[in-house]
């Protein structure tokens, strides 16, 4: 059969060749290609300029080899696809004008699709990445990865790594510097897309805070602290608080759903007369600090003051005469009800709205004679008892 081969730039007709499939393809095109040589079929591999490394804002070359990935200098040598058929022939220079050679069990010879899902997180002068694999793999094996990194976002050069698997840490970094990677797979015609970019900050987790302290009020502790005297090279985000009902027995998960912005914070809920233990961690890009030193409180009930106002001093036993009594409790939002008393006798009881309420009875009610009258608060939960003083009522 008459094989002929051009010689110009433009891509020719395939022609068949035993099982193979022969394709022409322009100077340039690819980094590393397989050669047919002459009608014996000796395969041969030769390179031409390899292309740069894949951008942010550009695909990947659409290379196409299907049974080696080419590495070294001008000429260089093949190492095959793991899992491929042997087509890898003997390397010629690059002057020779390159015939890719696809193998049938291959259907078709392209990069495989960009790695997904790129993500990181950060240590001591180090990244840690991880990816999801490809969707496709372009019709050939997948070899691995390679990394991309730099300290302007799209400007990354490659690790010279080649990764088989789906995570990679990175190290010798400066902490506190912002780093960029991206990701891109390999088969054997070249490198993907790139994946999504991530920038991190390698730093430590931040010193503990120090000086934490607890005040107790009614069913709740307020606390404070001060922050770390080191943030880690990254800036402190937050902080986390445990608290417990035993020295040394904090929960593992912290009272706030929230990292806590401030230096202070106010847990409420809590029980009375029920001792509370409380460490506090502060929070950067690394992580967690180490606690802080433990305090502890108690909640109790706070004072109450009771005040009682009687309407009139002086009144007749007349049954058309009532005699109001106004009664106030201040507190922790006091609940509850008080008692008007005069002596022994409770003349009426005033159910708290908001702290006050008021009662009125007939005066006759009271029988003739002189009374002292006083509202006795029981209390709450949040507020101690307390009482008024006593007021003068007279009956005619």
């Amino acid at each position: 059969m008459d094989r002929r081969q051009d010689h110009g730039d433009s891509t020719k007709a395939s022609a068949s060749h035993g099982p193979f499939l022969l394709r022409r393809i322009t100077r340039g095109a690819v980094a590393s290609l397989l050669v047919l040589a002459g009608s014996l079929g000796v395969a041969s591999l030769t390179t031409l300029p390899a292309s740069a490394a894949p951008s942010l804002h550009a695909p990947a070359p659409d290379n196409c080899v299907c049974c080696g990935i080419a590495k070294g200098g001008p000429s260089r040598s093949v190492v095959p696809t793991p899992g491929a058929p042997s087509c890898c022939g003997p390397v010629i220079p690059a002057t020779v004008r390159p015939v890719v050679r696809i193998h049938p069990s291959y259907s078709s010879c392209s990069p495989t699709s960009a790695p997904l899902d790129l993500a990181a997180t950060v240590a001591s002068g180090s990244t840690t990445l991880s990816w999801h694999v490809p969707v496709s793999f372009g019709g050939s094996p997948l070899l691995g990865y390679n990394i991309f990194e730099g300290t302007t976002s799209g400007g990354e050069t490659v690790v010279p790594v080649l990764i088989t698997a789906t995570t990679y840490t990175v190290t010798g970094l400066t902490n506190g510097s912002r780093y960029f990677f991206y990701v891109t797979g390999i088969n054997s015609s070249g490198w993907s897309g790139p994946s999504n970019e991530v920038s991190v900050i390698p730093a430590t987790p931040p010193g503990a805070p120090s000086g934490l302290a607890a005040t107790g009020a009614p069913a709740s502790v307020a606390l404070s602290w001060s922050p770390p005297a080191s943030d880690g090279d990254s800036p402190v985000t937050g902080y986390d608080l445990f608290e417990g009902t035993s020295a040394g027995g904090e929960a593992m998960t912290p009272v706030n759903a929230t990292p806590i912005s401030a230096s202070t914070f106010t847990v409420t809920g809590l029980t009375n007369m029920t001792t509370y233990y409380f460490t506090v961690e502060a929070i950067n890009a690394a992580g967690d600090s180490m606690a802080s030193n433990e305090a502890s409180a108690t909640p109790a009930a706070g004072p109450s003051t009771t005040s009682l106002s009687v309407s009139q001093a002086s009144v007749s036993s007349s049954s058309q005469h009532k005699v109001h009594f106004t009664v106030t409790v201040a507190g922790a939002s006091p609940t509850g009800a008080v008692r008007v008393e005069a002596g022994s006798q409770v003349l009426c009881t005033v159910a708290l709205v908001a702290g006050a309420g008021s009662c009125r009875l007939p005066a006759h009610s009271l029988g003739k004679g002189s009374y002292t009258v006083v509202a006795d608060y029981a209390g709450d939960a949040n507020n101690d008892p307390s009482a008024s003083s006593g007021s003068s009522l007279t009956v005619r």
